[in-house]
């Protein structure tokens, strides 16, 4: 007859509670890495993308030009509605590429809203608080600095990009160049283009 020796049998209660107890604490602590990874990214996130391939573009004359709305940042920053809506407007391209295809529908760059200007400088980056199921991220940046005319190297240009969620991420839906007395809208724009009423 067998008889179990009890220290031997305590010693094994206590592997099987103290392994339980680390599937436990390596679960939470996979849960706990999982949610702030989730949580990390931020409104502003694709904002910043956007704002550092301009920051890019406009560093010199000498600079390869990116696009934005390269196939790649479109479908990686910019919501399921932008996409569609660029993808209509640019059915109507501003110009042809040198391979015969077709060209942005635009025809100056969207952020700076101009065909020329200087290396960015001063470029701010700021989000309001969540509303409407949208964030609204305010960009300020000086734009001509480069220039003799004091009133213009102290402008200030100011754009707003309205930040959603989808899939999990944040992406841009719209883009607003702020006026004196209004402000504009990257989507209304498209679908001005793509109607021809633009």
């Amino acid at each position: 007859m067998n008889v179990a020796n009890p220290a031997v049998s305590d010693n094994l209660h206590d592997i099987r509670v103290y392994g339980h107890a680390m599937r436990i604490i390596t679960l939470a602590a996979t849960i706990s890495l999982a949610a702030s990874t989730a949580f990390a990214a931020d409104a502003t996130d694709p904002v910043k993308e956007v704002m550092d391939v301009t920051l890019r573009n406009w560093s010199s004359v000498e600079s390869q030009w990116s696009y934005i709305f390269d196939p790649q940042p479109l479908q990686q920053l910019f919501s399921r509605t932008f996409q569609a809506a660029y993808a209509e407007a640019s059915k109507r391209p501003a110009y042809e590429t040198d391979d015969g295809g077709p060209g942005d529908p635009f025809g100056y760059d969207v952020v700076t809203a101009s065909q020329d200007g200087c290396p960015l400088e001063d470029v701010q980056i700021k989000a309001d608080p969540a509303e409407r199921g949208f964030t609204r991220v305010r960009v300020t940046f000086k734009l001509w600095r480069c220039l003799d005319q004091p009133e213009l190297q102290e402008s200030v240009n100011e754009v707003h990009f309205d930040v959603v969620t989808e899939d999990g991420r944040f992406v841009i839906n719209d883009i607003h160049r702020v006026g004196a007395n209004d402000q504009d809208s990257v989507l209304v724009e498209m679908k001005h283009l793509a109607a021809g009423t633009d």
